[in-house]
């Protein structure tokens, strides 16, 4: 399909040492057309800093247009959490 994106394969992972940071790469879904837009951006900066406890922090982050990349760190080994963008009503 024209637009598509390509998947990166799901492979299980080593076990992951707490000491040790994380990349991960969280896409935006088609309907959010800019993570950097004036009216998005605070969004995701507060789900950020809400994300970040005592046993998950995040490090480093950058926004991209449909994407963001974060340097995480935690103490319980779980680098996949993921992160809630959507404001609540």
């Amino acid at each position: 399909m024209p637009g598509r994106r390509a998947s990166v394969p799901h492979r299980q992972r080593p076990p992951h040492v707490a000491a040790h940071p994380v990349h991960v790469t969280l896409r935006s879904v088609e309907a959010v057309r800019c993570l950097r837009a004036a009216r998005v951006f605070p969004l995701v900066r507060g789900a950020l800093v809400a994300s970040s406890r005592a046993d998950f922090r995040i490090i480093q982050f950058t926004v991209q247009n449909d994407h963001v990349h974060l340097n995480n760190s935690d103490d319980l080994g779980d680098a996949g959490r993921h992160v809630r963008f959507t404001p609540r009503s």
